[in-house]
């Protein structure tokens, strides 16, 4: 879903509420209801510019998270390797859209109007200048399988935990 997010919205990286996806995604033919029922909510496309500062920290607070063995994001466009320390985590090689992130640099950043809603407790920050698309993913969804044909679903590892 980010991933469909991402390219719609034209974005550096997208991002989602893991709740917003309700149901898996079986093999085989896939009809419109089968799109309603992973994502049945009314939730529209929203795009918003976010630095590299930002990004690092919205970053860590998702790997702080899965340290603790619990994921609240979807993440589209976003690599990274990050170790368990005893004062959190610590993050290396963070990459956007396959190049190393730069903090001073402004990204945009592709998400859900829900998500901007909830901001403190999805991204740790109230995003500015957002722009509500008023295109629903559920569109976007049906549009990228109609575009697609096939889907190949893998675990990517976006977010790798390394030893340390």
């Amino acid at each position: 879903i980010t991933d469909a997010i991402k390219e719609y919205a034209k974005s550096d990286f997208a991002i989602i509420n893991s709740s917003t996806i309700r149901k898996d995604l079986d093999a085989g033919p896939i009809k419109k209801i089968d799109l309603f029922e992973i994502a049945p909510f009314r939730n529209v496309v929203a795009i918003f510019p976010i630095e590299g500062s930002e990004v690092i920290s919205l970053i860590r607070r998702h790997t702080e998270d899965l340290a603790k063995g619990k994921s609240t994001l979807q993440i589209s466009g976003i690599q990274c390797e990050w170790k368990k320390t005893p004062d959190g985590v610590e993050l290396q090689n963070i990459l956007i859209n396959k190049k190393p992130l730069n903090e001073k640099a402004t990204y945009i950043c592709g998400t859900i109007d829900y998500v901007v809603n909830q901001a403190d407790r999805y991204l740790g920050f109230p995003p500015t200048k957002v722009k509500n698309t008023n295109t629903l993913i559920y569109d976007i969804l049906v549009e990228r399988v109609k575009a697609m044909k096939t889907i190949n679903s893998r675990i990517e590892n976006r977010f790798k935990k390394i030893n340390g």
